[in-house]
């Protein structure tokens, strides 16, 4: 049967739940925040709280400390950060501006400046070393989401902010406006961190998707165009500038790396609809809303007009010999022209498709495909309409839009390796078709209107632009987000990749111009529903996420699935095997992993209670299985990869590990330990040192329980509950006392009983060992004192008896004395040899439950029910200070240096004050 066993770390004493717990950088203390409108310092090794931040007049809901230990700030619903000097716990400065409830909190690296994300959206920045410095609130405008999260990457130079919409956005600590911006989730973000090497960003999200990101900011050069609004544009081949074409008919050439208009035209003289360039760079053709397509000269030069179609010219796109071009319109035909002859004003065309000849359907869109081989026209219907350029005969028509409840095609696109046609539609969806043979691939949907779209040189992204001023980057294989950018106040009209293939030039109706270089890195579609939970390993070379049905490892390199797992589990009963019986298998959901840290094996822990163990190597059956009863809501494998922790819905937590004690498991894990918790355990870490496990529990506490490991499981059992123990110096020996009467010495090293001795007639409510540790005095509800003899395991004698319930009792440091007090509310000094009371202290006024002797003995402190707490010199009798509480006293220590005392209280609270 598992060993049952309490806390050895139990942190209670808020009033309220606790909202967040973080290591001190010394690792001997633990800082907590809760409900109950304070912060508390604790030491780890006592349990006892130093010190205890009580300013705020909300509950606290995050916290942060510096990497030096010297600074803590808070953050809390009262709408504030504070700032502490974390060990004398003295209030620093406080931040109150206009932000909302404060809901993460983090501190620079260097420790010069913190950042807090709040309610409002606004990032909270506040200087650590410019004390005139006011509160800055960096905040996205027009925003109003809700931000959870912010961390620091870490060098410092950048930090991150979640929301609850799937935004994350990157900034600087020296500027003002966001520094990148990515939506990075269709939903919320779930897990996010930064890696060790401050080069990437992984996340994960609500939609099922793992994303990694460049953690530096998002490359971007913004140029203002004043009154030249660009409603067009043409790029050249080179990809590094466009001719365009703004609203009031003027053209320029823009250069899309730096912004600057390198030649004007003579304005036109008619209103535009659109500009297409000649692939050879030599010629342009403008077309306007009356039908007519007019071709220039590269200088803008008039080189001849065409009456192209009856009605609105809709589109030209020119072949990429530059030697034909063709036009759609109005009036549903799409036209193919010659080469046209300078100041040649009459001009018809050598092809003329009609889109349906039984309905006037305007054609919207038209593309040549890079073999040369096909022309592509969208029409209003939603359908695409494939022609053979060297028949003239129609290849296919494409029911792409047509249903939806706005079926216009804005554009389409072949990719430049002719592989995938797209079209852009007003239904606000890109869908993407296989060019051979018009078959549907991936739907990609957008929340606003969509202008136009760009193809990567690689045929790999597509970018679109959208009214909401973002441009959406879409992977054309997955059809998956990969980063929807914010470049612009208002709606961009014209997108295109720039020369490198990587950069984004976009052009927005606000009149700017926006050169991007996207951060994201690369997206993986793990899953079709929420990740619930996701472990990084192999230094960040890949991730292993589960949803509700598979657990997936996926090479975070170059975004491919390594292996995935199905957990089924067989619910026949076992079957002849000669029987031709199907056997039936239960579906199983996982709930929890984590991957050794030596990439070798992936644990599992399911919503039924089994946990699986795969090697990370195959994607063959699980090499083992273990089963802990109830679901498992945490699961993490030791730093040394001996042991694996397992927190389940019983509020239990098992320590699996090898059978072998000392030894590297490699298939067989059995149970070693299992600890009893008071809530379920939300999550698990070991400790460094494997030794022992860290607990976070459902009812706010944090929980430390040692780990020994199966050859070292101690069980020292008393017959009811034990009132006290007193451990040697070198912790190698236990004397305890309970209420079964019985006084007991054990051997820690190995948990056998070294002796039981007898004497008291009742409960025995206290133990001390003496400093030679070769004696022990106890304490008991039948008022004796008795002498015991430790190393021989028996009863020396009775020191003294009283009338009433002894509860305390210690030894002074040079074994002369022994205090003891009780429910007579007196303490009683005694001769340690003879018994005689030598001097009896008065003063309390209720039950006495605790004396100690500070480490010199020239002080005796006493703590009793009515909360008083008397400091006495113990040779001459005499009350030195006395101090009054309003709880319960219940426990008191000196400090090991005596200039402290830690008291533990009846309300659940524990505290430190200076010695008088």
């Amino acid at each position: 049967m598992a060993q049952e066993r309490t806390a050895e770390k139990v942190f209670g004493g808020h009033l309220g739940a606790v909202t967040m717990g973080m290591f001190a950088p010394d690792g001997k203390t633990v800082v907590t925040t809760s409900i109950d409108q304070t912060a508390r310092l604790w030491r780890i090794d006592s349990e006892s709280e130093l010190r205890r931040y009580t300013q705020h007049t909300g509950p606290v809901l995050c916290l942060a400390v510096s990497g030096n230990g010297t600074v803590l700030a808070t953050g809390a619903q009262d709408n504030t950060v504070r700032i502490w000097d974390l060990p004398l716990g003295k209030p620093l400065r406080v931040f109150a501006g206009d932000q909302q409830q404060v809901n993460a909190i983090a501190i620079s690296p260097l420790g010069d400046a913190i950042v807090s994300a709040s309610a409002d959206r606004g990032v909270g920045v506040f200087s650590l070393t410019e004390t005139g410095k006011p509160f800055i609130t960096r905040k996205k405008t027009g925003d109003a989401v809700e931000l959870q999260s912010i961390a620091y990457r870490n060098d410092g130079a950048i930090y991150a902010s979640g929301d609850i919409e799937g935004r994350i956005v990157l900034w600087s600590p020296f500027l003002d406006a966001p520094q990148g911006e990515w939506l990075s989730h269709d939903g919320a973000v779930s897990d996010m961190g930064f890696m060790s090497n401050n080069q990437q960003l992984i996340s994960a999200g609500d939609d099922g998707a793992v994303r990694t990101w460049q953690s530096a900011p998002t490359l971007s050069r913004a140029f203002d165009m004043g009154d030249k609004p660009v409603i067009d544009w043409s790029v050249f081949g080179s990809r590094d500038r466009s001719v365009c074409l703004a609203d009031d008919g003027l053209m320029f050439v823009l250069n899309l790396s730096n912004g600057e208009i390198e030649r004007e035209f003579t304005k036109l003289d008619f209103t535009p609809r659109s500009i297409t360039l000649a692939p050879n760079n030599s010629w342009i053709c403008v077309a306007d809303d009356s039908g007519r397509t007019h071709l220039l000269n590269i200088d803008g030069s008039p080189r001849a007009v065409i009456e192209a179609h009856r009605g609105a010219v809709r589109d030209v796109a020119v072949h990429p010999d530059s030697n034909r071009f063709a036009t759609c319109g109005d009036d549903g035909y799409v036209r193919i022209w010659g080469q046209p002859i300078a100041d040649a004003n009459s001009h018809e065309p050598t092809h003329a498709f009609l889109i349906d000849p039984d309905a006037r359907v305007p054609a919207t869109s038209i593309v040549f495909t890079a073999d040369q081989k096909e022309l592509i026209c969208g029409a209003s219907d939603g359908k695409i309409h494939q022609w053979n350029l060297a028949n003239g005969e129609r290849v296919r028509t494409i029911y792409a839009h047509v249903g939806s409840d706005a079926q216009i095609i804005v554009e389409v696109a072949v990719t430049p390796n002719s592989q995938t046609l797209l079209s852009l539609g007003r239904d606000q969806t890109l869908r993407s078709f296989k060019l051979s043979d018009g078959s549907a691939l991936k739907v990609m949907h957008h929340p606003t209107a969509v202008r136009s779209l760009s193809v990567s040189p690689d045929s790999s992204r597509v970018a679109v632009a959208c009214d909401d001023g973002i441009v959406r980057l879409w992977d054309l294989d997955s059809g998956t987000l990969l980063q929807a950018i914010p470049t612009h106040a208002a709606a961009v009209v014209n997108v295109t990749f720039a020369a490198d293939g990587q950069s984004i030039v976009s052009a927005s109706s606000d009149h700017s111009l926006q050169v991007t270089k996207p951060s994201i890195i690369r997206a993986m579609q793990v899953h079709d529903s929420a990740i619930r939970s996701m472990a990084i390993y192999g230094g960040g070379s890949g991730v292993v996420t589960c949803d509700r049905q598979h657990v997936v490892m996926t090479n975070t390199s170059n975004g491919t699935e390594i292996r995935s797992y199905r957990v089924m589990n067989n619910d026949s009963a076992t079957a002849d095997a000669n029987a031709k019986t199907d056997v039936t298998y239960r579906e199983i959901e996982p709930s929890a992993v984590d991957v050794r840290s030596d990439n070798q094996r992936v644990a599992v822990g399911t919503e039924s209670g089994e946990v699986y163990v795969w090697n990370a190597n195959n994607g063959e059956s699980p090499i083992l299985s273990l089963q802990v009863d109830f679901a498992v809501t945490a699961i993490t494998y030791s730093p040394d990869n001996r042991q694996l922790a397992v927190a389940t819905g019983d509020n239990r937590v098992h320590v699996f590990g090898p059978s072998v004690p000392g030894t590297q498991p490699q298939i067989e894990l059995v149970p070693h330990q299992e600890f009893k918790l008071d809530a379920v355990a939300t999550d698990l870490a070991f400790a460094a040192d494997s030794q022992s496990v860290y607990v976070s529990l459902s009812n706010g506490q944090v929980q430390q329980w040692y780990y020994a490991g199966i050859a070292q499981r101690r069980q020292m059992n008393h017959g009811g509950p034990v009132y006290g123990v007193a451990v040697s110096h070198d912790g190698t020996l236990a004397v305890s006392c309970s209420s079964d009467r019985t006084i007991r010495v054990w051997d820690t090293t190995t948990g056998q009983q070294k002796s039981q001795m007898n004497g008291h007639n009742s409960a025995v409510h206290a133990i001390a060992i003496s400093s030679d540790e070769t004696f022990a005095v106890s304490s008991g509800a039948d008022g004796t004192i008795r002498l015991w003899d430790i190393v021989g395991g028996r009863q020396l004698k009775q020191l003294n008896k009283f009338d009433d319930t002894m509860y305390s009792v210690a030894i002074h440091p040079g074994g002369q004395w022994v205090a003891t007090a009780g429910a007579d509310r007196e303490i009683h000094l005694l001769d340690m040899i003879t018994g005689q009371e030598l001097q009896t202290l008065k003063g309390h006024t209720d039950y006495i439950h605790c004396v100690a002797f500070n480490a010199d003995g020239d002080r005796l402190l006493s703590y009793g029910y009515a909360g008083q707490l008397k400091l006495w010199d113990p040779s001459e009798g005499k009350l030195l200070h006395e101090l009054q509480f309003g709880n319960v006293g219940n426990d008191a220590q000196f400090s090991p240096d005596g200039k402290q005392i830690l008291l533990s209280n009846g309300d659940g609270t524990a505290s430190i004050i200076q010695s008088p």
